[in-house]
């Protein structure tokens, strides 16, 4: 039993949830379970999970519009908005990508902003080496300022038809270093987004390290897309680079706990291990089929163990009001950052949001 749901609706719901994967297959590989067709799911909770998971955008690019026909009206409505918010926010996302190439000083990256499948993020992260000189420029550009943090060497820009802008002079999150500038710039790509060619983002390795730090030390959780995004640029990572980083950033425990939740998962689906290291000892959950939902919100133990590796006392201190609802619940996505799709869709229809919003078991 899961608090007052019985294992045959437990069964039920993952099978729905399994479907996701099917779906999203494309953007990875096909899973080795078979699922239940589409037209015998019940879509209306397949997407609920997607929302909860931040991808109902990517799920309706890829379905095509006559599978919700039959769904309530309340979802309906949503789907309609999400697809129209969503195309909205791509061309901004463009129109902002272009405005960076353009006048941008030396070098920049693009983090944490595009995955491997159709996304709406919060803004367009964007890391660079000359933090003042490229302040001046988007100012120039005619680009207003909406949050300036000298010490912390942070900006926000916003400006019309363009995406929000976070110009980063340093990676850290909540003041903490769990990168390097040197692994950072490592090995840098260039990628086509959209209709913009050349935008320069981190290598595998480090976007995975990004990804794994954001979700540690301030999601709190992980998602379909978490999943989705490490196992795609798993094939083109230095795990060992990965392993030392982490050690030289004190947090090498708190990596393998995470890559622990990741391996088991990609485990159960595909059949296989996704990392195939044998330097890397990673823990060994015990992860049942009934845990296997998305998304896993880390426990408390987890998270106190990651901040007591990196003696990340202080970001605790200043978070107080969130860390203590996270230890009197347990609960991490409902206590943390809406996601970008949930903010889109919560200002029209805040009462229908709510329906979504059921509880998520944890991964213990």
């Amino acid at each position: 039993m899961y608090g007052s749901t019985t294992v045959a609706d437990c069964r039920r719901k993952l099978a729905q949830e399994w479907l996701l994967w099917q779906i999203f297959a494309g953007y990875y590989k096909t899973p080795t379970f078979s699922t239940s067709r589409l037209e015998r799911t019940c879509i209306e909770y397949v997407v609920k999970t997607a929302l909860r998971n931040n991808v109902l955008y990517a799920l309706v690019k890829i379905l095509p519009p006559n599978v919700f026909s039959g769904i309530a009206r309340e979802r309906s409505d949503l789907i309609t908005l999400i697809i129209r918010r969503g195309e909205e926010m791509e061309a901004m996302l463009y129109s902002g990508l272009r405005v960076l190439k353009d006048y941008l000083k030396g070098d920049y990256l693009v983090i944490k902003t595009v995955k491997n499948y159709p996304r709406i993020p919060d803004d367009i992260d964007v890391l660079v080496k000359d933090f003042n000189s490229n302040v001046k420029a988007l100012k120039q550009r005619g680009l207003r300022m909406e949050y300036y943090y000298p010490n912390d060497r942070e900006a926000v820009f916003v400006g019309p038809g363009i995406m929000r802008v976070h110009l980063h002079g340093k990676m850290t999150w909540h003041n903490l270093d769990l990168l390097g500038d040197t692994f950072l710039w490592h090995n840098i790509r260039e990628i086509e987004i959209g209709d913009v060619q050349g935008v320069p983002v981190p290598s595998p390795s480090a976007e995975i390290l990004t990804c794994l730090a954001h979700i540690n030390f301030e999601q709190l959780y992980i998602t379909i897309g978490d999943l989705l995004s490490v196992y795609t640029l798993s094939k083109g990572a230095n795990w060992d680079k990965l392993s030392s980083e982490t050690s030289r950033h004190h947090w090498h425990k708190t990596f393998l706990r995470t890559l622990a939740y990741f391996q088991d998962f990609h485990n159960y689906l595909y059949g296989e291990p996704l990392i195939k290291c044998p330097g890397l000892k990673i823990p060994v959950t015990k992860a049942k089929a009934g845990g296997l939902s998305v998304p896993i919100e880390l426990n408390r133990r987890d998270m106190f163990q990651a901040f007591l590796e990196k003696r990340a006392f202080l970001p605790v201190l200043r978070r107080l009001k969130k860390a203590i609802k996270i230890v009197a619940t347990g609960r991490t996505v409902e206590s943390g950052k809406i996601p970008a799709e949930r903010e889109l869709l919560k200002g029209v229809f805040p009462e229908r949001i709510g329906m979504l919003e059921e509880g998520t078991r944890r991964w213990r």
